[in-house]
């Protein structure tokens, strides 16, 4: 089955008429990878170890040169003329002869050597292959020599082996290696009969790609959120208040100044009745009385004048108490203005306190409504991550499955269990 066919056949297998053409291919060579590690291809190639090399022509340039064979027998290297370790030295493994001093100059010398018949570079013989198995000596016998041996690297290191190996005997190699994927032209070097198991397992390795990017989409669903800034409150600073204006003393009227001078009104008139009447008593006595009663009308009078006073006095006492009464007022009044004034003042600080905090609570709330809106976005995000992240199990799933597929059908336990997407787990 050639490429063509068989990606028809795998769009088939995936139920996906739209699938990518290059996630195919590589579906499909990495599934006859996968069967090359499990199911390896057994080849046999033979070859020749050790021989005698002669009449090469070995070109020295720049104080070095390489040899066509590798590796080669210690000290069996001949230049004319030229000695081992005096004139060159010699790499045995990759063949590298190189100049010592300028004892073997720039140019091209026809030398002989023999090449080791205890090891054997593979590289040219099997460039890829995943295991060597045995190796046979000498190739036909029946039955043959099988040398034990150490694989180091691209070399082949023969061991323990009493019977000396010969150029002019043939090996076989035995040994595992790859199968090679289909191409447009060609069909691949496995067995026909694999041509379904390899279609299956490309099918769970294409469903394992589509898991992949449901993984990706997930992710892209996650981007990294700017979290909203964190509000630092301020608090609004307490009001100064004004001084608190001080009441006027009430004033408290005193009568008895005036009372105590009325008082001493009728006391001074009492007195002036009284000089009237003794002053008749002497009237037209022996005595000269004819100014008698005049004096004591006179001094009557005198008497009569200061109850006057006395009446002028409490009048004025009254005037004084009427005058601090209305002081009072006054001062009632003036006080009255400054609590309004005071009032005033307070109800304008506790109007831009209540500012402040109303705009606290103003910055308080957004926040709160940016937290809102991040929790919501966190929340949308991770379910559309959880969608993608379901739909990446039941691929994953499905695609475990087609290899365990494969697995059986190449004969072998399937190497995977089959998972669940998220909406099918169960704790």
């Amino acid at each position: 089955m050639v490429l063509t066919e068989m990606l028809a056949a795998l769009k088939i297998e995936v139920q996906d008429n739209l699938a990518d053409t290059d996630e195919l291919e590589r579906a499909v060579v990495k599934t006859v990878s996968l069967m090359s590690r499990l199911l390896p291809k057994r080849s046999i190639v033979e070859t020749i170890i050790g021989g005698a090399i002669t009449g090469e022509a070995l070109t020295i340039a720049s104080n070095t040169g390489t040899l066509a064979y590798k590796p080669i027998k210690a000290n069996s290297l001949k230049i004319p003329n030229k000695t081992e370790d005096t004139h060159f030295s010699v790499n045995y493994l990759t063949g590298i002869v190189t100049e010592i001093g300028s004892g073997l100059p720039d140019d091209t010398y026809t030398v002989s050597y023999d090449r080791d018949s205890r090891m054997m570079d593979i590289s040219s013989v099997l460039p890829d292959y995943i295991r060597l198995e045995r190796i046979e000596y000498p190739a036909g016998q029946d039955p043959p020599l099988n040398p034990t041996f150490d694989l180091i690297g691209d070399y082949i290191l023969i061991k323990g082996q009493k019977v000396t190996l010969s150029s002019a005997e043939r090996l076989r190699l035995i040994y595992l290696g790859k199968w090679t994927p289909p191409t447009i032209s060609e069909n691949g070097n496995y067995p026909s009969h694999l041509d379904n198991a390899v279609i299956i397992g490309s099918a769970g390795q294409y469903l394992i790609y589509k898991a992949e990017k449901y993984v990706q989409s997930a992710v892209s669903a996650l981007p990294t959120l700017g979290a909203p800034t964190d509000y630092t409150i301020v608090k609004p600073s307490s009001p100064t208040l004004p001084d608190t204006p001080t009441a006027p003393t009430p004033t408290i009227p005193s009568y008895s100044a005036a009372e105590d001078a009325m008082a001493a009104v009728g006391t001074e008139i009492a007195a002036a009745k009284a000089h009237h009447t003794s002053g008749v008593k002497v009237i037209n006595a022996g005595t000269r009385g004819e100014n008698v009663a005049a004096n004591y009308g006179l001094y009557a009078s005198t008497i009569m004048s200061g109850a006057g006073h006395r009446v002028n006095e409490a009048v004025a006492r009254l005037r004084q108490i009427e005058e601090d009464l209305a002081l009072y007022a006054s001062k009632v009044t003036a006080f009255g203005s400054e609590v309004n004034t005071y009032a005033n003042q307070v109800s304008g600080l506790i109007s831009k306190y209540r500012e402040d905090i109303n705009n606290e609570v103003a910055g308080i709330n957004n926040f709160g409504a940016q937290v809102t809106k991040y929790q919501t976005q966190i929340t949308e995000q991770e379910m559309k991550a959880r969608n993608f992240l379901d739909i990446a199990g039941r691929y994953l799933a499905s695609g475990q499955a087609k290899i365990n597929e494969f697995l059986v059908m190449l004969g072998l336990k399937p190497e995977f269990y089959t998972s669940k997407s998220l909406s099918e787990q169960r704790d």
